[in-house]
């Protein structure tokens, strides 16, 4: 999962906030850009896929996402985190992919997630992740689209409420509410 970065030591370097290195690249520095996605991609496919539940559009979105961002840097305003405002970018692009295929069916797969966590935890829980992935999923797949992305968003991605409901333009209370009922209707399961 990708790290927060701020001002201090990260392996062992100095590091620079993703704001500072986006005002070096709009400067014209290319290595801080490179900085940037090096930082991100991972975090940003992991969006992408979320919502697109293909690994090789998945990875087009990140480019995408990517080459939005390199084109667009100078219309960051910083009201929001650089952060919320990347994740945005990947999530419409992922979304807009979807319009354009008029797939209305969001299935989530957190497969990577739990791979990554066996990772962590040593291949003897990989049989329980791998149940746990599949309950996971068939519990997702009853939602409806919303209450599946909110809760996405939420609990898999981490998420805050603000930034969730910045990425998929609603208010909090729309994201409150749908979370609220996507958990009631998972404990229902």
């Amino acid at each position: 999962m990708c790290q927060k970065y701020r001002e201090g030591q990260v392996n062992g370097e100095t590091s620079e906030s993703d704001e500072e290195l986006l005002e070096r690249f709009i400067s014209g520095n290319e290595e801080a850009f490179a900085k940037i996605v090096e930082r991100h991609q991972t975090r940003v496919y992991n969006i992408s896929y979320g919502i697109v539940r293909n690994r090789t559009i998945a990875e087009d979105i990140t480019e995408e996402t990517f080459i939005k961002l390199f084109l667009k840097a100078h219309t960051f305003k910083g009201l929001s985190k650089f952060t919320t405002w990347l994740h945005s970018i990947a999530a419409n692009t992922a979304k807009n992919y979807l319009k354009t295929l008029k797939r209305r069916s969001l299935e989530v797969n957190i497969e990577d997630i739990v791979e990554i966590k066996n990772n962590i935890v040593g291949p003897e829980k990989n049989t329980e992740a791998t149940i746990l992935n599949e309950r996971i999923n068939q519990a997702l797949r009853k939602l409806p689209d919303r209450q599946r992305e909110v809760f996405i968003m939420r609990h898999i991605n981490g998420f805050t409420v603000k930034e969730t409901a910045e990425m998929l333009d609603i208010s909090s209370g729309a994201v409150k509410a749908n979370l609220s009922f996507a958990l009631s209707k998972l404990r229902d399961l």
